[in-house]
């Protein structure tokens, strides 16, 4: 049992044991119906 281990030492040591790892990823939708033309007024600035 480990009661504290670095960040660093989990990057070294767990591609050593063959895992892998990946942060999760979530998308999200809007329901607003004017969306899209809010994004684009957005990412016309």
């Amino acid at each position: 049992m480990v009661d504290d281990i670095s960040h660093e030492s989990l990057r070294v040591q767990l591609p050593e044991k063959g895992v892998s790892y990946q942060a999760v990823k979530t998308w999200k939708e809007s329901n607003d119906p004017d969306f899209q033309a809010k994004k684009n007024r957005i990412l016309s600035l």
